[in-house]
């Protein structure tokens, strides 16, 4: 007696929308201001952690595959001596910080995310859509 095979379908990955930037590491402060100024008019999520971070490690590829996806910016800054200053400046003092700034470049959410979190960091990042 034969069985039928059990086909399995298997979604491709969502291409990014055009012209969305490539995610993208920030190694010091003025890179920092440039990026954030240079955001294209679109929200941009700006995470701060530390190569040591699990959490970090964790939530920052998941993060970046839905920032990606929705077609916004997405920057990271590992806390390192170059950076130092950075994170001091940002009052960062809990990896991963997260920032979300609307496509007016301003910040509507800082918080210290889990992979718990993603569904209200999806929704944050749905409102920095419509805010303006």
């Amino acid at each position: 007696m034969a069985q039928a095979a059990a086909t399995t379908s298997v979604a491709a990955p969502t291409p990014a929308p055009p012209d969305v930037p490539a995610p993208r590491r920030v190694y010091s402060g003025t890179e920092l201001v440039r990026a954030l100024d240079d955001h294209g008019q679109r929200p941009t999520v700006l995470i701060f952690g530390a190569k040591r971070c699990r959490a970090c490690r964790l939530v920052q590829p998941q993060m970046e595959r839905l920032t990606t996806k929705a077609g916004a910016n997405f920057l990271f800054v590992y806390h390192d001596v170059a950076t130092n200053g950075v994170f001091a400046e940002h009052e960062v003092t809990q990896t991963p910080t997260v920032h979300v700034y609307n496509a007016a470049g301003a910040l509507v959410d800082r918080s210290v995310y889990s992979t718990a979190d993603l569904p209200r960091f999806s929704s944050v990042l749905g409102g920095a859509f419509s805010a303006s």
